[in-house]
């Protein structure tokens, strides 16, 4: 029944609540960096190392004019100089740009797994417990159309209370720095991810296996093309020029943008000592951030910079479009397979009766 499986669901996210804990955006952290790197002056010391100005005196005209002549390879030993302060920056902030951050993330990985799994097995059942009365009912002339549309309002409606719900435990036993609105929106939008899967799956999968291949899915794609975990980490997602591995993750994994969002939307809150927010009205290069380190929101940088407690939403339509894409291909499909079971005829018979513009809209005959 729906009370046993909204049970099930708040009690798993209870239990992951628990395993993960209260919500640490910062953890205590000595960086070991020596002074001498901190106060070292890297110009100073160059031109007191090149040989060109060895046997003159140092003036601003002839510095300048080496310096600019020799630019590259100037930037190069800067970059690779063990004394550049700018290797130490990861260090300082490591106390709420490393683990903490990491810990975040794998926090919504946990939720995302677990959630995943249960909305998407409870969201097959709608098309596989029904579906001899679904063949019935399309044989007997039925819109299969109005039949879709209303198995989908009515699965919305259903996870958007069991994810509340569970939403509301969680935030409960963990707690959160930003608005508590956020949690619900990052929850429901990975059931709406998770249950647009499982929608699909009824209708290409045999029913005797369809457990079986949605847990695998959820469970696959939601651990291993987060972000999060190898092979696909936040590295290669926001890699310069990358485009089929960003494709890739935020389609096939539920957890891609909840995980990013529950860590996104505590980190923005922090000020910006943390090194996750501008101070005041300055704005920052990309690199001197610590979500620049951390690779979170990257490809939202001028608003995850702007510290707020109200969160962040960038994720949100990106999961709502896939969901709908993922559906719109089952509203397809569900005209296509099974069809001698709907009591219509096979597709290659309407194709050679149909003619022109007949054959594009087929389905809907």
């Amino acid at each position: 029944s729906k009370m046993t499986e909204t049970a099930v669901i708040v009690l798993a996210v209870i239990v992951i609540a628990f395993i993960n804990g209260v919500v640490e955006p910062t953890k205590e952290h000595k960086p070991e960096i020596l002074y001498e790197s901190l106060a070292f002056n890297w110009t100073n010391v160059r031109i007191n190392e090149i040989d060109d100005f060895s046997n003159e005196v140092v003036t601003f005209e002839n510095m300048k004019e080496y310096f600019n002549s020799n630019s590259e390879d100037l930037l190069m030993s800067f970059n690779e100089d063990p004394r550049n302060p700018a290797n130490y920056l990861e260090e300082l902030f490591e106390f709420a740009a490393g683990r903490p951050a990491r810990i975040l993330a794998m926090a919504g990985v946990r939720f995302a797994v677990i959630i995943s799994v249960l909305v998407g097995l409870g969201a097959t059942k709608i098309l596989t417990e029904k579906r001899q009365e679904f063949f019935r009912e399309a044989g007997s002339g039925f819109n299969i159309n109005s039949y879709f549309l209303a198995v989908n309002i009515t699965l919305a409606i259903e996870n958007f209370i069991q994810i509340s719900i569970a939403a509301t435990c969680a935030l409960y036993l963990r707690n959160t720095l930003a608005s508590w609105f956020n949690y619900y929106i990052a929850f429901n939008m990975l059931a709406w991810l998770s249950s647009s899967w499982a929608v699909l799956f009824p209708l290409i999968i045999p029913p005797k296996n369809i457990v079986l291949v949605t847990g695998l899915f959820m469970v696959f794609f939601s651990l291993l093309c987060s972000g999060v975990m190898e092979p696909v980490l936040y590295k290669s997602i926001y890699k310069e020029g990358a485009f089929f591995t960003p494709l890739f993750s935020g389609f096939l994994s539920p957890s891609r943008y909840f995980t990013e969002s529950l860590a996104v939307n505590e980190l923005r809150c922090l000020p910006a000592q943390t090194g996750f927010t501008n101070p005041g009205d300055v704005r920052l290069e990309t690199g001197a951030h610590a979500f620049n380190f951390a690779l979170l929101g990257v490809n939202d940088f001028y608003n995850v910079t702007t510290q707020s407690c109200s969160g962040w939403h960038w994720g949100v339509l990106p999961s709502f479009l896939v969901g709908i894409l993922i559906r719109l291909v089952a509203a397809g499909l569900i005209h296509v397979t099974n069809r001698s079971k709907q009591s219509k005829k096979s597709l290659r018979y309407v194709f050679k009766k149909s003619k022109g513009k007949e054959r594009l809209f087929f389905v809907l005959g």
